[in-house]
C-alpha cells in the first residue's frame, strides 16, 4: 500500500509543475509570470548570440552562480545580493509564487528546511537590452535535494530553467526583478521532503480512499494520452 501511495504523489506533483503557481500574471516589469514554452527560447533569445556589454554578462553570470551557493548554504538573509525588493518570483503550483523579496526569503527557507541541496546551473542564454538597464536570461538548472532528520536517507531531484528579468539598480548591481520557472518532466523521488510547502502535493490518504484516488488519476492519465 505505501507503494501505491508514493505513486500517487508522484503522479500528484507532476501535474502541479505543469501548473503556474496562483496570483498575479504580470510581474513588476509588465511582463507575464507564467514561463515560455521550451520550442520559444531559441528565437526568444536570438539577440543573446549579437556582440554585448561583456561586464553585464559576466556580473549576471556571477549573480545566477551567486544565488546557488547561497540557496545551498542555506543563507537567505543575502538574497537581496541576487534579488530586487520588490520581486515577484513564480516557482511553480508546487511551491507558489512570492512578492516581495521579504516574503521569498521566508518562503525558500521553509521549502528547503528538511533538506540540504546542491543547484547546479548551465547553459546561460543572456541579453541585456540596448538601454544598459535591464536584461532578460534563461539557465538550465539541476537541483538535488537530501533529506536530514526523520527524512535522512530520501531525496528529491528536479531539472528545469529559470527565465529571468533583471534591473540595473542605482549602485550598478544586477537584480533579478521577476522570476519564473519552467520543469521539462516531473520531480523524481520524495515530495514530503519539502514539508509543509507540498501539502496540496501531498494528501494524507487512508487505505480505503487509496484505490478511488488512484484510479481516478490513472483514468485521467489514460484519457490524456488516448485524446478522451
Amino acid at each position: 500500500m505505501a507503494i501505491l501511495k508514493n505513486l500517487l504523489l508522484f503522479l500528484a506533483g507532476s501535474s502541479l509543475l505543469a501548473q503556474p503557481a496562483q496570483g498575479h500574471r504580470n510581474g513588476p516589469m509588465g511582463t507575464s509570470t507564467v514561463a515560455l514554452e521550451a520550442a520559444a527560447l531559441p528565437t526568444s533569445f536570438a539577440a543573446a548570440v549579437q556582440p554585448q556589454d561583456a561586464t553585464a554578462l559576466l556580473q549576471i553570470q556571477q549573480t545566477l552562480s551567486t544565488y546557488a551557493f547561497i540557496i545551498d548554504g542555506k543563507q537567505y538573509e543575502q538574497l537581496g545580493r541576487v534579488f530586487h525588493d520588490n520581486v515577484w518570483a513564480n516557482y511553480s503550483a508546487l511551491i507558489g509564487s512570492f512578492h516581495p523579496l521579504s516574503v521569498l526569503q521566508v518562503g525558500l527557507r521553509r521549502s528547503l528546511a528538511q533538506v540540504t541541496s546542491q543547484h547546479a546551473l548551465a547553459s546561460p542564454l543572456i541579453h541585456v537590452a540596448d538601454d544598459g538597464r535591464t536584461a532578460r536570461s534563461a539557465t538550465y538548472f539541476t537541483a538535488s535535494h537530501f533529506g536530514i532528520g526523520e527524512f535522512y536517507g530520501q531525496a528529491l531531484w528536479g531539472w528545469g530553467t529559470y527565465e529571468d528579468n533583471w534591473v540595473k539598480d542605482s549602485t550598478g548591481q544586477w537584480k533579478i526583478i521577476e522570476r519564473t520557472i519552467a520543469y521539462p518532466g516531473p520531480l523524481i523521488g520524495n515530495l514530503s521532503i519539502f514539508g509543509d510547502m507540498t501539502a496540496a502535493a501531498s494528501p494524507q490518504l487512508d487505505d480505503a480512499s487509496l484505490s478511488t484516488s488512484l484510479y481516478n488519476v490513472l483514468r485521467g492519465w489514460v484519457g490524456l494520452f488516448s485524446g478522451v
